[in-house]
Formats: structure tokens, sequence, C-alpha cells
């Protein structure tokens, strides 16, 4: 029965993460608009869709603007159309997208559009389609942006406690997170975690347990008995996930080791794998950082903790026990860092482009982005189990300045002018 509940536990993981990937497939949904006298409307139209499909946009043409969803675009294909689309867009309340192009006084008629909507302080981008391929990669990546708007707008996270005492900077009202961002907290008492921990037999958990150790290097300081608790740690925190329907979570988890006498790093590790955001201690900033990331560029994020600067070469060091074993070329099984209990990986992760991001500010309107290298993984002894060594492309002074928090978050690859793009459009009240 145990074993049956495992498996069931492995399809419903796989399930959740293609009916969310079902859910949200990156249609661009466009409604075109031009001057009643046009005689060339279907000839522009199916020019500019030609454009789409050669760099694999795909849309959905519109009669109706009532039936849009997000990604949204206007098509303003003429001159003319001004006084509609200013029309239509006050019963709209996001930040509106407008695709032009270089004829029939589309461009200028956009022009006048944008200009307008900034007087009723109301954000918008144009996207001027011509004959430079740059232009189609921008639609692409505003597509992107706004579907990543509307991911985190219909998605849930689940505070499991409270943000641990020490997380002064990083314990925002969460209405301000709905209001802002667009996730939903959803409260779980970490009693609930607990309970439903205690409840699972080593049968269940056995068959993680041993695949688990079995991909490790090496073992150093858990036995077979503490991999088993974390491991249960992890199948409860998945069973709060499926009955609260959360896209991501955080726990207060140094409450666990009163009552567990674990952590809940192996937990954080796998659920991040499995495409179920995880942030330690109860960061709502930290882990709202990590979902947008990873819904923007589809990469798997790491919360760290900044350990130590060189200025002079611009370096940073950072560390943290609960890294997802998708970013490691190999890991070794050890106990959770400050407590010396429970299980954490060590784990070696491949050189190459990264990075750095974080949420911050009372009004979680302030971003910190800045693209990055891992030239080094470290060990030392006196910090957090994976460590990393960092060449950063902005000023490490940042840290000691105007940090926005500690934790800050980690992904592969260059994405700091999208993420910057993102919080333009999306956050912050800027024009283009």
């Amino acid at each position: 029965m145990s074993e049956n509940k495992a498996i069931y536990s492995l399809f419903a993981t796989h399930y959740l993460l293609i009916t969310n990937l079902l859910r949200y497939m990156p249609v661009l949904y466009i409604y075109p608009v031009s001057s009643p006298i046009c005689q060339s409307r279907n000839k522009i139209i199916e020019s500019l869709l030609e454009k789409f499909n050669s760099k694999s946009i795909e849309f959905k043409l519109l009669n109706d603007i009532d039936n849009r969803k997000n990604p949204f675009a206007f098509l303003i294909l003429t001159g003319g159309s001004e006084h509609e689309v200013i029309s239509l867009v006050k019963h709209i309340e996001d930040p509106v997208l407008f695709i032009a192009h270089p004829e029939e006084n589309s461009f200028p008629a956009s022009l006048e559009i944008l200009g307008k909507l900034s007087q009723m302080n109301r954000k918008g981008k144009i996207i001027l389609v011509n004959e430079k391929g740059s232009t189609l990669e921008e639609l692409k990546n505003s597509i992107k942006i706004m579907e990543t708007a509307e991911k985190l707008k219909h998605s849930k996270t689940g505070l499991i406690g409270n943000p641990s005492q020490w997380l002064v900077a990083s314990s925002p009202d969460t209405n301000t997170i709905t209001g802002t961002w667009g996730p939903e907290i959803i409260k779980v008492p970490v009693k609930e975690l607990i309970e439903e921990t205690e409840q699972i037999d080593d049968r269940e958990a056995g068959i993680h347990a041993e695949e688990f150790s079995r991909k490790g290097e090496t073992t150093i300081e858990p036995d077979m008995k503490e991999i088993l608790k974390a491991v249960k740690i992890y199948i409860g925190t998945k069973k709060i996930v499926e009955r609260y329907n959360l896209q991501s979570i955080t726990m207060e988890c140094f409450k666990l080791l009163n009552d567990l006498h674990s952590t809940g790093c192996y937990a954080m590790s796998r659920l991040n794998d499995e495409g179920i955001i995880a942030g330690c201690e109860g960061d709502l900033p930290g882990t709202l950082t990590m979902t947008w990331m990873y819904y923007l560029t589809g990469e798997i994020p790491f919360m760290a903790n900044p350990q130590d600067i060189d200025i002079d070469n611009n370096i940073l060091w950072i560390a943290h026990c609960t890294i997802a074993r998708k970013l490691l070329k190999s890991y070794i099984i050890r106990s959770h860092f400050e407590s010396s209990t429970g299980v954490a990986l060590q784990g070696k992760i491949k050189k190459g482009p990264v990075t750095l991001g974080r949420i911050g500010g009372e009004d979680l309107k302030k971003v910190s982005v800045t693209n990055g290298t891992i030239i080094e993984n470290e060990i030392n002894e006196n910090r957090c189990r994976t460590q990393l060594k960092l060449k950063l492309e902005d000023s490490v002074k940042y840290f000691l300045k105007n940090p926005l928090a500690n934790h800050h978050i980690m992904i592969r690859g260059h994405h700091a002018s999208l993420l910057t793009e993102y919080y333009n459009f999306i956050i912050r009240n800027q024009e283009f």
C-alpha cells in the first residue's frame, strides 16, 4: 500500500507539471484595428502574420475584444484607428502592447495612442515589426513577459508557518505581494506539515531515500534514518502543495528542528527539481523572486546567502543547503550546516553564465538583477553546504551600500535584460 502511495505521488508530480504547462501555452491574442476606409486590411494582416509564423510566434486573431486573454496585443493596421483603440483601452487594466508596422501610417497612429495612454497614467509599449528580425525577438520577449505576469496572477504561494524572525527586511504584508506581483498567499500552520509528516511510514519514504542515496557521490553525516526523516518532510510538504493547489511554497524551516528533529533542505531541493518553487525560512519576497525568475526564463532557481565579496575583482561568494539536483553535476549528502541535523546537499555545479536577482523594498517595487559567471565551486566547513564563487557584471558594492535583503536568487544563463524589461513594463511606471 505504501509503495502504491509513493507511485501515486510521483504520478501526481508529473500530472501537475504537465497541466500547468498546458494551461499557460504562450499564445498571443491579437485584435486588429484599422481606419474604416482601409482597403487593404486583409493583405496587411496576412503579411504580418506570415512574419509571426516565420519566428514560430503562436497567435490567435480575435474578432471580438471581449474574447481576449493574456498575452494580448492590439495590431494597429492603419492610421485613423486612434479613437477606437483609446475607447477600448479604458476597459483593459493591464499594461497594453501595440504591434505596428512601417506602412499605412500604422506607426504614427501607435505613437499617438501611446502618448494618450501616458496622459492617462497607463503603461504601454510599441513593437514595430519591420525588416529587422530583432523586432520579432522583442515581440517574443514581450509575450514571455505578459505570459509570466498572467501566471503570477493565477498562482498560489503557500507560507508554512511564519517568516523567520531574523528576516527583518523580508516580511511584507501579504496583500502587498498580491497587489504588486500577483500571487495569492495561502497561510498554512507548521502543525499541519508536522502532522502530515508524522503519518508517513518508512516504506513510503524508502523509495525516494534509496534513490537519493544511490545517486550521491558519498554520504558524510546523515545515516539512512536521517534521510528517511528528510524524505518524509518532502512527502508531507507535497501533500500540502496538492491540497491547496500551490505553485510555490516557503516554510519556517527552523521550526521543524524542535518537533521533527530534521530540516526541510531535501524537501526544498526536491520540490524545485519538480517545478514547484520552494524557498527557505518563510522568505516570501525571496520565494516570489524565485517564482518570477523561473516563470520568465524556465531556469530552476537557487536561493542563497551572500557570504563574502572581493571588491577589487568584483567577486561574490554565495552558499546555501537547498540546491536543486537538476542544477548539479554531482552532490555529497551532508547535514544542515547551522544545526548539524537533517539532510542537506553539498553540490558541484558546472561553471558558466548565471543571473543573480532579488525583489525587495517596502512596497516590493524594487528589483536588483545582474549577470555573472560561476568561476569556482568552493568547500568551506564554516558555510552552508553548496558554495559558489561568482564574478558579477555589476559592482559588488551593492551588497555593502543598498542590498534589498540577504537571500539572493541565482539562475543559469544571462537573463538580466529580460528581467529588467519585465520590471519596467509590468511593475515600474516607466515609459519605453
